[in-house]
């Protein structure tokens, strides 16, 4: 019968055990969930704390910022915006960001010349802007079919050049020109309006002391000029920039033949706005500079002005947050990009002036810096929880082992504590006898119970002998004295009742025989040893004294372990079965069959059947199928012959005819 073992009760608990790490993995999420809202929270202050203490401190802040953008000069300001690390001066423009070369790039062609003439309606150049926290790059392509490089001799303008013009710090106006002199390093000189030679701004410094590093490349289109200039030289508070790339032809005394400028003509003799870091605002941010992964100052167009970061990867300002932190009057947007490890926090809050938001603070982290602390720590505890659940487990299977081991002891140890017959053959060999457990409860229990059953079984055993014994002295005084009666009165030989009387007798005699058959039979076969018999020789002069008996043997000699004595016994019995049962015109058959197996000796009679319920008891003691007849029959005969069949080691089987027309006795010897 299938059962719901204690092992496979264990493992189900065990399963059950595995519902822990989704609870934690459910703690996590909340924890995880729980940290980047306090983290935007905490940025939200942080910005809003900021962007207090910019319009407290710093009373220009809309001119740091750039407020001021209706003026026609404006619209052709040049954006310079921010780099984290350096460029490489190699004039191969590969290295500069693309997203910034989009925002920064502008292009100059015819319509931005600075004389009337059309000779050269190619001439052109593409500018791009960035800064870093000292150094203004610049990045300009020209277009040029002719390059006219400059040869030696003084004059600077002879040669196609670039005009650079910035006010710096004390507020004048400096020019540097950068003649095309050969592909290398670049060369620059300090200059005057006229840009014809390098002239020396002080007697500390040479013409061509400018501090400008940079790279002249040529290219397919003309050439490449790629250059910084430390904004140290320039006027942060208004910069300004100017610059023109000048095309001379092969008759340079005739004067430029074309000169592309960044300003429109009706503009010209004035610089354009250079939108540059506000140092005021830098100070202010630059001791954040570790806090976040980045932490910028924009304006309402997006341009950084200020910048504070802890990781060396760039920042890309989002359009949605800018957007919505300068919807109404004070607004504050987080934006977080999904789940993936590389997801951030964005908080942008807008810097309020006079009802209107000049710019904007923003904050940005990555959720992986902010969740990696928390992910430590619990990391930590599911390795320790998984390994004591792990133990746990591995614990409960081994004690569920053990557990089911010592019952599977016990079970064996209580089954062969009985012999196949019912018979106790041990009380004390029980497992787990001695455990101070429940299974030690029950294996004494079982202890107990054996022991009580084999006093009762024994008594049980005893009590046909005992029987006997009682009843042999009051039957022999029966007996005594009817043979008395009978010598002193020889008319009453012949008497019914005298004839009953002495039958009575006779019968209680036989009962009390059988009664104690069994009991002493098993006795005795303990010293009784098996030898070598020859079956078919037994069987032929055993056979030869039942009369109406049918024997069927084989035409060979066939050897069995047996003792005679007790064989012929046990044939008895079967044959005294046999011819009881057997119908008034039916035969009994004795039949010895020999194959390479086994040996067999069926005894076969004509009858009626046994029903299959009644098989299985046939051989207890006590058992009879018999409803009627004068013989006394006990149920023993059966019994004493399984009993004799288990001493020489055979099996005694019943069987029905296939025909149902009678019953056949197997008794089996098996071959070693």
């Amino acid at each position: 019968m299938p059962g719901f073992g204690i092992k496979a009760q264990v493992a189900v608990l065990s399963l059950a055990m595995l519902a822990i790490p989704l609870v934690a993995y459910n703690y996590w999420q909340q924890i995880k969930e729980a940290s980047l809202s306090t983290q935007a929270h905490i940025q939200e202050i942080e910005a809003k704390a900021i962007a207090t203490n910019l319009l407290a401190t710093q009373k220009d802040i809309p001119t740091l910022l750039a407020a001021n953008e209706s003026s026609e000069l404006h619209k052709h300001a040049l954006a310079a915006p921010v780099l984290q690390t350096s460029l490489r001066l190699d004039g191969e423009l590969s290295d500069w960001p693309e997203k910034l070369v989009e925002s920064s790039r502008l292009a100059y062609d015819k319509r931005y010349r600075q004389t009337n003439t059309t000779d050269s309606p190619e001439a052109a150049f593409t500018l791009q802007l960035a800064q870093t926290q000292h150094y203004l790059y610049a990045a300009i392509a020209v277009t040029d079919e002719l390059v006219s490089y400059r040869r030696n001799h003084l004059r600077l303008d002879y040669s196609d050049h670039i005009r650079l013009s910035y006010r710096a710090p004390e507020g004048h106006i400096e020019r540097i020109i950068l003649p095309a002199e050969h592909e290398g390093p670049l060369a620059s000189y300090f200059s005057n309006h006229e840009w014809e030679y390098g002239i020396a701004p002080s007697t500390e410094i040479e013409s061509h002391q400018t501090g400008i590093q940079g790279f002249w490349r040529r290219s397919e289109s003309g050439y490449v000029v790629e250059f910084r200039l430390p904004l140290s030289q320039l006027d942060t508070q208004g910069a300004e920039l100017h610059i023109a790339v000048v095309d001379v032809d092969q008759q340079p005394s005739l004067g430029p033949k074309a000169i592309i400028s960044t300003l429109p003509s009706e503009l010209a003799g004035q610089f354009n706005p250079l939108e540059l870091h506000a140092r005021e605002l830098q100070r202010v941010i630059d001791q954040l500079k570790s806090n976040y992964a980045h932490l910028g100052i924009y304006d309402r167009r997006g341009r950084e002005w200020a910048f504070a970061a802890r990781d060396k990867g760039g920042f890309e300002l989002d359009q949605d947050c800018l957007n919505n932190a300068l919807k109404g009057s004070v607004q504050q947007y987080q934006h977080m990009k999904g789940d993936a490890p590389d997801s951030r926090i964005t908080t942008c809050y807008p810097i309020i002036k006079d009802n209107k938001a000049i710019g904007l603070v923003v904050i940005d982290e990555a959720a992986s810096h902010v969740l990696e602390q928390h992910k430590t720590r619990l990391q930590a505890i599911a390795i320790k929880t998984g390994a004591i659940i792990a133990l746990i487990i591995a614990l409960m299977f081994i004690y569920a082992l053990i557990l089911a081991q010592r019952i599977t002891k016990l079970s064996h140890s209580a089954h062969n504590a009985i012999d196949g017959q019912g018979r106790i053959i041990s009380t004390d060999n029980i497992s787990s006898k001695t455990a101070p457990d429940e299974l030690g409860d029950l294996s004494r229990s079982i202890s107990s119970l054996l022991k009580q059953q084999q006093s009762y079984t024994q008594f049980l055993e005893r009590m046909p002998q005992t029987l006997r014994h009682e009843i042999s002295n009051p039957l022999n005084k029966l007996r005594t004295s009817l043979e008395n009666l009978i010598d002193d009165r020889p008319e009453l030989k012949d008497n019914t009742y005298v004839k009953k009387l002495d039958a009575g007798v006779d019968q209680i005699s036989k009962i009390s025989q059988q009664l104690t058959e069994a009991a002493s039979l098993e006795n005795a076969l303990q010293n009784e040893h098996l030898a070598s018999l020859n079956l078919s020789e037994f069987l032929e002069d055993y056979c030869s004294s039942w009369e109406g008996l049918r024997t069927e043997q084989p035409n060979k000699v066939v050897w069995v372990m047996a003792e005679s004595s007790r064989l012929e016994q046990l044939l008895d019995k079967l044959l005294d079965n046999a011819f009881g049962f057997c119908s008034d015109d039916g035969k009994v058959c004795l039949r010895l069959i020999d194959n390479d197996l086994e040996t067999l000796i069926e005894v076969e009679n004509d009858g009626p059947t046994i029903t299959e319920g009644k098989m299985n008891e046939l051989f207890a003691p006590m058992t009879s199928t018999r409803s009627e007849g004068g013989e006394v029959h006990l149920g023993l005969g059966l019994h004493v012959a399984r009993i004799i069949a288990d001493h020489h080691r055979a099996t005694l089987k019943v069987r029905n005819r296939k025909d149902e027309t009678g019953v056949v006795f197997t008794l089996i010897f098996r071959k070693l």
